[in-house]
């Protein structure tokens, strides 16, 4: 009795143990603050302005008066009509404490109205509406400024400057200007912000709002070196930074790193500078004493002043530009003067670049969908294997098993017999099969990979399908050093100025939840099974070699040695040298190639789409007979394709056709991001293009004739024209106007003679009428005139459609080794219709100067 009662009493001790625990627990669970112990107050964006397409910080601060908690914040946005995106960190606020937590958000569109939510255990703590004052559409240019005279800077507001489009993958000018749908060239007003050491971004990721920033008279020693570090990332990623020396020199290159400071300042000097600002402003300035700081340009480029006294200096920092300027603009004279702006406007119209962010999201979408979507099938069911197991199954469940079972005299048999040969046949058929089964998500990448032999690093950008190997959640994990964009199926298609009104704002659904620790985890919701998602990222790497070792021209033979010591595996490479496209084949490593061709070969070809024609199988042409491989020859061609469109045909086409060779190769190698999905490392396939370029050599002393083709027309300007025929080599124009071009000659060739065929510029009608002297705008609704620039008569000269320049060629060609023309056309509006121009071609014949003259 006594020994039931001592295990009772035991018994009962452990229960009120337990109890006591679970007590313990519940009432911690329960501890939970309230709303009336939580504070929380919210600043966003920069003076509450934000930009669509750029980053925008957070600043949530949270007041603890009661006990000490664990929660996360939560900002919450729309990404489109019916979905929101919520960006959450974790916390920890202890008891009587405060904190300010930072969040950077992408802004997707243009809906003011933001969502703050602190949650703890699953519960609702606190939440606040937010509402920006100001969204600013993504061509608008943001400078921010870092300096304490900031006042003196208030004038660049609303400058309207021209907006330099940048490609926003691999960084390749796209033109000199950014035009709209009618090729206007855009002036966007720009927008000042007022930046110091505790608003400054540390990352690159909040950097890359702002366009351009300035720092004069402001002391760069209170900032980090986290936010220094960035900046210089920043500046390389294509961004324009502008420091101001004179007066405050000292101050404004404190703080700053070795690489920022390219202008090596030795002294200090006190001048007029009036003649200079005049000249670059065409402007009157006023005429006082400025101090200058003096010192060693360097490999600048001089913008404003001489070598003797040099006042805007250009350097080129990767693929951005830092400009110094040797006096204080936010002193007197020169903050004072009426016509600041102008000099700025200037400044900034030579060196900023705006990144190419397209209106609509699906650009992005349906640029790289075919390619990322198109996943080699190296998984695929043994057919044949399956084909004979269920031939064996009919055969053996029909008449085999009626005569065995017949002369058994056993057919009631058949009952059991049949259903178990059913499940052994599914058995086998599971096993077949069991290999080609995915066990993970799959992830098929394409990245373009520019390797710049000039600061030996491979600038990388890949945009990936992920496809969910289950129904419901995707977990993405990675490291918070990349950036990853998700473009969702659903979602791509809304325009930037996307709005809503509060009601619709209220209905959306969440799709998506990004948790900004490290590794950043981002979940996307409901999504089905196999659904691609495409991801985009880009990344860095150090690369050694130098690949195209030498491309010389001798008459119309061009030679380019090539030399594969980057470490990558170079298939179905080609090079490209003007419109001339030339198969070099596979490149392994530690392989020399050297290729030599004739500029006039007939079976050379003379675009991307006809020299894939004869590589590749043309799964549009339904009269080839297709191949066993068409499905990778498909694969392989249609990554090139989709490099084609990725550079707007710009790469092999407009941009380097400037005395330059471009290699290009594709390479199957993995490009790891370090991603997770669903918690493991997906089964990944990899497609790359891989690129490079080299200048033409030329011989010091030697003469040249360089036919036309090699060096293209740079397009500089015109109202009311588009971008004509599938490599933009023409112009669409739709009311009168003049459209710009210019040569850009090497700038070590002295030219003897040179001559620019415009004859393709004027359509074959139009050359008829003007033959019969018939004024071709009274019956054809336009009238052309083309004309070349004389820098000796400081005028535009008239010229034929074939102008030769022999002994007053250097008339033509200024300083910079630059020829420019125009086409004026003219057209009559009641005709009602558009008219085509063609691009301008140039050959010539030059000696390439002694290196020192």
């Amino acid at each position: 009795m006594f020994k039931f009662k001592g295990r009772k009493n035991v018994f009962l001790g452990v229960l009120l143990i337990v109890a006591t625990v679970l007590l313990q627990f519940s009432s911690i669970a329960l501890a939970a603050p309230n709303s009336e112990s939580v504070e929380m107050s919210v600043e966003a964006g920069y003076e509450n302005t934000v930009r669509v397409r750029s980053d925008a910080p957070f600043y949530i601060t949270l007041v603890n008066k009661g006990e000490g908690f664990s929660g996360e914040a939560q900002v919450i946005i729309n990404t489109a009509s019916q979905s929101k995106a919520v960006y959450a960190i974790n916390f920890d606020l202890p008891e009587g404490s405060t904190k300010k937590l930072t969040l950077n958000v992408p802004i997707i569109t243009a809906v003011r109205k933001v969502q703050i939510r602190i949650e703890s255990n699953g519960r609702l703590i606190k939440e606040q509406e937010y509402s920006f004052n100001k969204v600013l559409p993504p061509e608008t240019p943001m400078i921010g400024v870092l300096g304490d005279a900031y006042n003196q800077l208030r004038t660049l507001n609303g400058l309207r400057i021209k907006q330099n489009q940048v490609d926003n993958i691999g960084k390749i000018v796209v033109n000199n200007s950014y035009n709209d749908s009618m090729g206007t060239v855009i002036e966007s007003p720009a927008e000042i912000i007022q930046l110091n050491e505790e608003n400054l971004p540390d990352d690159i990721n909040g950097l890359a709002a702002f366009d351009c920033i300035i720092i004069a008279d402001y002391d760069t020693s209170l900032l980090s070196d986290k936010q220094i570090k960035a900046v210089e990332k920043w500046l390389d990623e294509g961004k324009t930074l502008i420091l101001a020396g004179g007066t405050n020199a000292k101050k404004v290159y404190s703080g700053l790193s070795d690489y920022l400071k390219p202008f090596e300042i030795s002294g200090s000097k006190k001048e007029s500078i009036a003649e200079s600002l005049e000249k670059f402003t065409e402007r009157s300035a006023p005429d006082a004493l400025v101090d200058l700081s003096t010192g060693n340009v360097g490999d600048g480029k001089i913008l404003m002043g001489d070598e003797t006294t040099p006042l805007a200096i250009s350097y080129k920092k990767e693929q951005g530009k830092l400009i110094f300027i040797a006096f204080d603009p936010t002193m007197s004279p020169i903050s004072g003067w009426a016509s600041s702006s102008e000099m700025w406007k200037r400044l900034m119209d030579e060196s900023m670049q705006t990144v190419n962010t397209d209106i609509y999201r699906d650009r992005d979408y349906y640029r790289y969908t075919s390619v990322v979507h198109q996943v080699p099938e190296d998984q695929t069911p043994p057919y044949k294997t399956l084909l004979l197991i269920i031939l064996a199954y009919i055969i053996i469940v029909g008449p085999v098993l009626y005569i065995i079972l017949k002369w058994r005299d056993k057919r009631d048999y058949s009952w059991i017999v049949i259903p178990g040969l059913s499940v052994l046949c599914l058995g086998i058929i599971y096993a077949a099969g069991l290999r080609t089964r995915y066990t993970s998500a799959v992830m098929n990448n394409y990245s373009i990979i520019h390797l710049n032999s000039d600061s030996k690093k491979a600038e990388i950008q890949t945009y990936s399908g992920v496809f969910n190997n289950r129904p419901g959640k995707m977990v993405i994990e990675y490291s918070k050093d990349y950036k990853v964009e998700t473009l969702r199926e659903n979602d791509y298609y809304y325009d930037y100025r996307f709005n809503v009104p509060d009601e619709e704002y209220e209905k959306a659904q969440i799709k998506s939840k990004i948790y900004a620790n490290d590794p950043v985890r981002h979940e996307i919701f409901n999504v089905t099974l196999w659904e691609p998602s495409i991801l985009k990222t880009s990344q860095v790497q150090e690369y050694s070699g130098n690949l195209i070792k030498s491309v010389s021209l001798n008459g119309k033979e061009v030679s380019v040695e090539l030399v594969n010591d980057t470490g990558f595996a170079f298939e179905d490479s080609f090079i490209v040298v003007g419109e001339n496209y030339v198969d070099v084949g596979n490149l392994l490593p530690n392989e020399e190639k050297k290729i030599t061709f004739s500029l006039d070969d007939t079976n050379i070809a003379k675009s991307l789409y006809s020299y894939l024609d004869s590589k590749y199988f043309d799964q549009s042409n339904t009269y080839n007979n297709w191949p066993k491989n068409w499905r990778e020859q498909s694969r392989r061609r249609n990554a090139l394709e989709s490099f084609d469109r990725f550079s707007n045909n710009n790469i092999l086409y407009n941009n380097y056709k400037n005395t330059k060779v471009v290699f290009v190769a594709l390479n199957f190698e993995n490009v790891d991001y370090g991603l997770k999905i669903n918690g493991k490392k997906p089964k990944t396939y990899d497609a790359n293009v891989i690129f490079a370029t080299n200048d033409l050599y030329f011989e010091e002393g030697k003469r040249y004739d360089i036919p036309k083709g090699i060096i293209g027309p740079v397009f500089e300007g015109g109202e009311y024209v588009d971008f004509y025929g599938a490599y933009n080599e023409g112009m669409a124009i739709y009311a009168d106007t003049e459209v710009f071009y210019r040569f850009e000659i090497p700038r070590d060739m002295t030219v003897d003679k040179f001559t620019i065929d415009w004859s393709a510029a004027v359509p074959e009608y139009m050359k008829e009428m003007y033959s019969q002297g018939v004024l071709p705008k009274d019956q054809f609704g336009a009238s052309y005139e083309l004309f070349i620039y004389n820098n000796a008569l400081s005028d535009w000269e008239k010229m034929d459609d074939v102008f030769e320049a022999e002994e007053e060629a250097k008339n033509y060609i200024n300083d910079e080794n630059i020829i420019k023309v125009k086409i004026v056309v003219n057209i009559d509006e009641t005709v009602g219709r558009s008219e085509y121009v063609w691009k301008p071609e140039i050959s010539l014949s030059g000696v390439r100067k002694n290196a020192g003259n």
